[in-house]
Order: C-alpha cells, then structure tokens, then sequence
C-alpha cells in the first residue's frame, strides 16, 4: 500500500497509551494524515499530552470510543482510509476472572473494531499484538530464533495461567480469521517488551519493568535475556507497515540484552541511582526473528538511546514540559482549585479526580428536584424494552410512586411503543427513555445520574447468535467469551460501578437460576436454595456459556458489593424459566420455549413431534417483576433470592394448555432428564407470593394468539 500525497485520515485506537500515543505523534510530523484519536474521556486531563502536539490542533480530532461498545468505534472509523489498533482493553482492577476480564475484552475490543472497519471500507488494518503471541510455544526448536510463523500454545497458556498471553494469542488469531473471511487487509505487529520515552501522564506496564531497576528495590535479579524495542521504532514499524506492500504477521523486536548489561548502561548514565548488586543467570536464551520487518525498511535505534531517554522523560509526570502544565504539578492543582474542582491525585498507576472526604451525592426526582421520603424516587431499569423489564416498568409506573429511567437501545425504536403507551400516558410524565448500552460506562452513568434505586435486569447478547445460545459448541472458545461472557460480566460491573458513583442506595440485579443448578457435585434429588453456585469449571467442560455467564456476571456483582458495602448494597434475583404474557413486541428467549412446544406438534415426521419431556422450574413474568420490587423496597432484603413459582413436567404443562386451547396440535414426548429442584422459601419470607400455574400458562398462549404469533 503505498504512501499517497494527498492527506489521508487514519484511526489510533486507545491514542492517549504509552505506544499509542508515539504512534500520534509520528503520523502528525509526517504532515500527510489527519488523526482520529480514540480516547475513553477526551476532555480528561490525561490526554493534555496529545493535544500539546505539533499539527495536533488542526489536524487531530479526539473522540470518545470505548472498544466493548460497538457503536462507539463504528463512528470513530467511518470515513478512515486506514487504522491503527493499538489499545487493548484491560480490567479497572485486579483480576479475579481472568478468562472474562482479561481474554473476552480483547478479543471482543478486537473484533469490534474489525467489524467496524469492515463496514466503513477501511483499506488496511495494522493491529499491535504482542511477542506474548508468538514465543510460548513448547513445540518450537529450542536453539531456533522465533519468527512469524511460532504462535503461543493457548492450552499450555491456559494451563500456566498466562492470561496476558492467551489473551494476544487468541485476539490475533481472531484477527486473521476474520481476516479471512471478508478480505478485510490486516497487518500484526508483535513487539517485545516496550520501553522509550513516557508522553501519557501514567506509567504503563513495561516501563515499570526499566523503572524497576532505577528503584533498586531488590538487591539480586534475575539476569534473563531480555528482548526489549523503543516505542518510537515500534510507531515507524507500524507506519511500515501501513505504507507499504505488508502482509501477515511481524516481529518487532531489537537485539536482545542481558538484565545485566542494561544495568550497566544505566549505571553509566546515571551512576546516583541504586541498583541491584546480585544477578541470577536464568537458563532462558529465547531470541527473536525481526528479519521480515527488516526487509520492510525497518531499523532499530541503539539501546543506550533508548535506555537514556526512558529516563529522561519521568519528569513530565511531577513538573511542566515546553510550557504546558501536567497533571502532578503543583500549578495544575492550584488551578484546578482556582477553578472549584478537586485536584487528581496519583491512584494505582493514574492520575484521578479525588471527591475529598464529607462530599455528599444528592439524588433528584427526575426533574432536578431533591428526593425525600414523600416524594416519587427515581429508579433505573436497564433493558427497559425487554420481557422482564417491560412487566417491571408497568408495575413501577402503576405503582404511582416511582419515576423510571429506562435504558434501551434507541428510544425511537417502534419496539419500545409499548413503554410509551403504558398507563394511559402516565409514561409521558414519570418515564423517561435513555439510549444505553451497559457496555458503554458512560451511557450508563447518564441513565443512572439521580437515581435512588436501579434495576439491572438488561443482559447484553452477542451482536449474531450463537448456533445453541446455551451450549454453543459449535464455536469457537474464544468467540464465546467474547459474545456470551464478557458482555455479561463488564455490562454488569459497568451497571453497579456507575451506580455506586451515582450514590445510588440499593442496586437489584436479575441473574438466573442457570447461576445455581449446574454442579454436578449436587445429589440428585437435592432440593437448592440460594447457597447452590453452579460450577464455573463443569459449565466450561460442558461449554455451557449462558450458564457460565450468569455465574460469572452474578458473582462479579457480589465482588463489588463486598467492597463497597458501606455506601450500596446490592441483591440478587434467580429467576428459572420465565413465561407469561408478553408486552413487547418481539419474542424472547424463554417465552419462544414454550411458543415451540406448542408449535412443534402434528406433522407426519412422529421424531419431529416428539420433543423431551423434563421437570422444569417456572415462574410468571409478573411474579418476577413483584419480586424484583419486593427486594427493593424491603429494608430486611439481603442477598440472593430464589424466584421459582413451581417444578412442573413439560408434559404436564401442554395439558393445561390444551384445556384452555384444544385446537392445536401438541407435541408427543419421550424421557429427558428432571432439572435439580429450587426452593423459593427465603423470597417467600420477604412476603413473596405467586399466582398459579394455570393462570400462567393461560395468559401467556392468550398473549401469543393475540400476537399473532399462534394461530
């Protein structure tokens, strides 16, 4: 792809990170290329750095893109003739489910922006990926140098838990297969370990490993072989690759080093600093190949440059740098005082805006007025559009005493009609629709901004369905993280982070009863109430992905709880298979259970009409919806709540139906496996109750037909 004299806008993706914003900084002095630079906050002071760039005013454009929200990158793209994705999304914190919050975003991050780059016709994609992908690889030639064509061993990296690895390893492979697929010019890069010179105002993950050295915090080290390269060699392997006729996969990396050595350099350089005395000579010689990005133009700079500016840049975090204020400076905390805002302070790696002790969150009715005891309180519902969602807004509205924020996908959309129709109009004045995506943080924090109360009933689905969106063994590992866990997991961490922000008192989250039930270590005939988990490892083994998810994203919600237990409290709900009348006007999943039992029956095929007849736990909609604001409004509410009405056959289910509607043909059934029993007593304690199954059953049919949806 050769390099065009006219001006051509490019996409960094993640532009305020320490390689990505090198990368800026080269494509901005070349003069030729327009930069759209995505960033979580453009108007957060950490991106200072990138808008102090030489061109950077005229021809730099910093735009908020978050790589789990589709949309988001989809604008970012549009229009760019080629893309850099450099960022790769990583957890807020330590992480605790590295499979979920290590590996899915990056894959889903990944994707994302591939299938928005697809759609807007970008010409060519150069993706960072790492050496992580290539050199963990038990079967490669000891004595043989890595090149392009070594990849990770995923079940080795999975098995060593190296997360970071397997993480690369399966967002390049994703890549290249959706590469494959639609044509789309990809191009991977695979640096070694990154360091240079520091334009963020935080400190990445590389650079603490040189930063380590300077600091001398241990007096013996191991002296590896390190295999390190310069951030600014990495940005013009990345142009390169860009510019010229590229393909596949390349190592970006320089002659490799001992620790000891560099050491030795720093010493040279900067011999006031204490370093470590002892060294521990490590079998591990792991070289690396750079001979195809070589033949591409490419060269390195020499390692004391490198080591010599990585020092020389730390300043910019503490003072100033050519007249422009940073973020720990004392002139930039005097002005943020001077201007009513509270300063940052220095938090795990970053800079943060402090809140300072005593401040207080005031939570409004909706209509900038102060909530109190007397007044409507204001409550969120994520997925407002949705089968459960929908019964619970009604109720809230119906109730009078609530104003509902309700989160949906596009307020204007026909399908959500059914939410502005509800209660003769009341909707018009207590209910107010937000465009959400719990994958987007910020979406969130808008619908949730004054409310007392939220409802996380919403669970993100992937964008195509799995073949078996329960056990979907027909794909890929990686893909099911990427489209059933992650959204689960970060959609729920996004709800009840953004609404412990928010000052929010009380959170109700909707898991699932698929969170409870599949253990295999249960006796048979056990009854189970809410200390049951399902097992994360057997629903993995068996690639029951729903059921991970809902395990995964419920006990995500308790991690956040036990963290932040003084300012908000958070309860879980565990409905099994949910029937009843439908208000939306689209199908969902468990209703269209029940709608193909009823529709399955007749024909000439006797194996088509037969369909397994199980014990299945059951609950009506509008049960779970008085349940849902049972545990809200319940001061004594804690914890988990099973919600199951009753265990009934499936066969014992079509004949109530056909009491009520002979005129169909049901189905004829053969023996299935009884799923385990779920007590509801604690729910029922709190005052629960449910109506009958036959009233159920009833009203849901009578709901379909009224659809059109039976006939």
């Amino acid at each position: 792809m050769a390099a065009a004299a006219a001006r051509q806008t490019v996409c960094v993706t993640g532009a305020g990170g320490f390689m990505a914003s090198s990368h800026v900084e080269l494509l901005l002095s070349r003069g030729n290329y327009a930069v759209r630079g995505t960033v979580r906050d453009p108007g957060d002071a950490k991106n200072d750095h990138l808008r102090a760039l030489q061109g950077a005013e005229e021809r730099l454009q910093l735009l908020k893109a978050d790589l789990l929200d589709y949309d988001s990158v989809a604008s970012a793209v549009a229009g760019c003739e080629g893309v850099f994705h450099v960022a790769s999304p990583v957890p807020s914190g330590r992480s605790t489910n590295p499979e979920v919050e290590v590996i899915a975003p990056a894959v889903t991050g990944t994707l994302n922006v591939l299938k928005a780059c697809h759609e807007a016709k970008v010409k060519r994609v150069v993706m960072v990926s790492s050496i992580a992908a290539v050199f963990s690889n038990p079967n490669w030639p000891k004595d043989k140098a890595f090149t392009e064509d070594s990849w990770s061993d995923e079940e080795l990296c999975r098995k060593n838990q190296d997360w970071y690895y397997l993480s690369k390893t399966v967002a390049e492979r994703e890549a290249f297969a959706y590469a494959a697929k639609t044509g789309l010019d990809i191009v991977t890069i695979c640096p070694s370990l990154v360091i240079g010179p520091l334009m963020q105002s935080t400190v990445n993950a590389s650079s603490k490993v040189l930063i380590n050295y300077f600091k001398g915090d241990r007096d013996t080290v191991e002296n590896r072989l390190r295999n390190v390269v310069d951030v600014r060699d990495v940005a013009n392997a990345l142009l390169l690759a860009y510019e010229n006729p590229a393909s596949g996969r390349y190592i970006c990396s320089s002659a490799p080093i001992r620790v000891s050595d560099m050491i030795n350099i720093l010493k040279t350089l900067y011999p006031t600093y204490t370093y470590p005395k002892n060294f521990v000579d490590v079998e591990e010689n792991t070289i690396y190949s750079f001979e195809k990005l070589q033949k591409l133009g490419w060269s390195f700079r020499p390692i004391e440059e490198t080591l010599r500016d990585s020092r020389e840049q730390p300043h910019r975090l503490y003072g100033r740098r050519g007249g422009r204020t940073c973020p720990g400076s004392l002139r930039y905390v005097s002005r943020a005082r001077a201007a009513g805002q509270p300063p940052l302070a220095y938090i795990n790696g970053g800079f943060r805006r402090s809140r300072g002790r005593g401040e207080k969150t005031t939570m409004d009715d909706g209509a900038g007025r102060e909530t109190t005891k007397n007044k409507k309180k204001t409550v969120c519902v994520t997925g407002a559009g949705g089968f459960v969602a929908s019964w619970l807004v009604h109720r809230l509205l119906s109730s009078g005493d609530y104003v509902v924020h309700g989160t949906v996908r596009d307020p204007s959309d026909a399908k959500n009609g059914h939410l502005r129709e509800m209660d003769d109009g009341a909707c018009e004045r207590r209910l107010r629709l937000f465009k959400a995506d719990v994958l987007d943080r910020a979406s969130v924090a808008a619908a949730v901004a004054g409310c007392a109360g939220v409802f996380h009933v919403d669970s993100p689905v992937p964008a195509s369905k799995p073949h078996n969106p329960e056990i979907t063994s027909e794909t890929k590992p990686g893909k099911n993280i990427a489209e059933v866990l992650a959204p689960a997991v970060a959609g729920t961490r996004n709800v009840v982070e953004a609404s412990h922000e928010a000052g929010v008192r009380r959170v109700v989250v909707v898991s699932s009863a698929a969170a409870v039930i599949l253990n295999p270590a249960f006796p048979r005939d056990a009854v189970l109430d809410e200390d049951a988990w399902s097992d994360e490892h057997y629903c993995r083994s068996i690639e029951n992905w729903y059921c991970l998810s809902k395990t995964l994203a419920e006990r995500e919600a308790w991690r956040f709880a036990a963290d932040n237990a003084a300012a908000m409290d958070v309860v879980t709900v565990c409905p099994p298979l949910i029937l009843g009348p439908l208000l939306q006007s689209t199908v969902n999943t468990s209703s269209s259970i029940l709608i193909n039992l009823i529709k399955g029956g007749g024909g000439d095929d006797e194996e088509k009409a037969a369909t397994t007849d199980k014990r299945r736990n059951v609950v009506d909609v509008r049960d779970v919806a008085a349940a849902l604001i049972l545990t809200y409004e319940n001061p004594a509410a804690s914890g988990r709540y099973i919600c199951s009405a009753y265990d009934i056959k499936v066969s014992e289910m079509v004949d109530i139906v056909r009491r009520f509607f002979p005129d169909i043909n049901y189905p004829k059934f053969v023996g299935g496996e009884d799923e385990k029993i779920l007590s509801s007593k604690k729910l029922q304690k709190l005052g629960w109750k449910f109506r009958t199954v036959e009233e159920c059953l009833r009203d849901s049919v009578q709901s379909y037909k009224a659809a059109g949806i039976l006939k």
